[in-house]
């Protein structure tokens, strides 16, 4: 995606750092995302929507593997996407599927911080997340293209944590380790100067970069304070990053956006192991904010966004 001159961004993955334990058995908030995931699976089946039911698949398959502790490692964000078309299925019945996905989407966000591992906190978050963009394709809420700008930032704009609510973050177990919070750094880094790209080629008309922007900006300072108040030093940002394909036109930045979005899944996915509950309400939320930014800028769902399924 893009090279530092001084350090390196992969193309859309980043492996993630820190310890990957695998997912305890009969874990209450496993069991309850299970139960979900299938009545929505069934419920998109019965529409016949195609992409959705791909996608409830793959959340479904993923959760009986965690709940009898085959395990999910988490890795580079390689999971299947799905456009979703926009006419299928009936009308009421479609409402009552978008509705039951952001209910799901909320309520396995929640269970995040209290999953009895870091690989079934990671598999919850990614489940949260798909659900949330699963929803909003689904539903009403305008896509990339078609949505103003005022719209698109309503539909996708997820609220960040400023560097003191993660620095007066105690948490009640390990937060993450200072290579994880690194490799995220280093991420958003790259991720603030691709957006001032992407904005220099959509144009001071197209909101969606300088809002990218800022929040990519406000993970950047959080995750500084989260090192500074480790005791370690920071790594400064490179001078500049070179995308790996030109620039140059409105297709090209979007794409670069999406590609950012996806590299940065990874580093979420990672924090959201730590045991620290804080950590992995804000990773979370942070993962959400990223994958409904590639549906806004993209139409595309990610299945497991951040994890790599197997």
């Amino acid at each position: 995606m893009l090279t530092g001159c001084t350090g390196q961004l992969g193309n859309d993955t980043a492996t993630p750092t820190g310890a990957s334990a695998s997912a305890e058995p009969r874990d209450p908030t496993l069991l309850a995302a299970l139960t979900r995931e299938t009545l929505l699976l069934d419920q998109a089946a019965g529409l016949g929507l195609a992409g959705a039911t791909a996608v409830l698949t793959v959340h479904v398959a993923s959760l009986e593997r965690a709940v009898d502790s085959s395990g999910l490692s988490v890795g580079p964000s390689s999971s299947a996407s799905t456009a979703i078309p926009d006419d299928a299925g009936s009308s009421a019945a479609r409402s009552r599927l978008v509705g039951g996905l952001a209910s799901a989407a909320d309520l396995t966000q929640r269970d995040v911080p209290t999953a009895t591992s870091g690989e079934a906190a990671a598999l919850l978050a990614a489940v949260a997340a798909s659900d949330a963009a699963l929803a909003a394709s689904l539903g009403s809420t305008p896509r990339t293209g078609g949505a103003s700008a005022t719209a698109w930032r309503d539909a996708y704009a997820v609220p960040t944590p400023d560097a003191r609510q993660v620095e007066a973050s105690p948490g009640a177990g390990a937060a993450p380790s200072v290579e994880t919070w690194q490799a995220a750094l280093d991420l958003e880094n790259a991720a603030v100067f691709a957006f001032g790209l992407v904005g220099g080629r959509l144009g001071p008309d197209d909101q969606r970069a300088r809002w990218s922007l800022d929040t990519h900006r406000a993970r950047r300072d959080a995750l500084t304070a989260a090192l500074v108040a480790a005791s370690a030093t920071p790594t400064p940002a490179a001078p500049a990053y070179e995308p790996d394909r030109a620039v140059s036109t409105g297709e090209a930045a979007r794409r670069l956006a999406a590609s950012v979005e996806r590299a940065c899944l990874a580093s979420n996915a990672a924090l959201v192991t730590a045991a620290d509950p804080a950590w992995r309400a804000i990773a979370s939320d942070w993962q959400r904010a990223s994958t409904l930014a590639i549906l806004g800028w993209t139409g595309d769902v990610e299945a497991l966004p951040g994890l790599d399924p197997q």
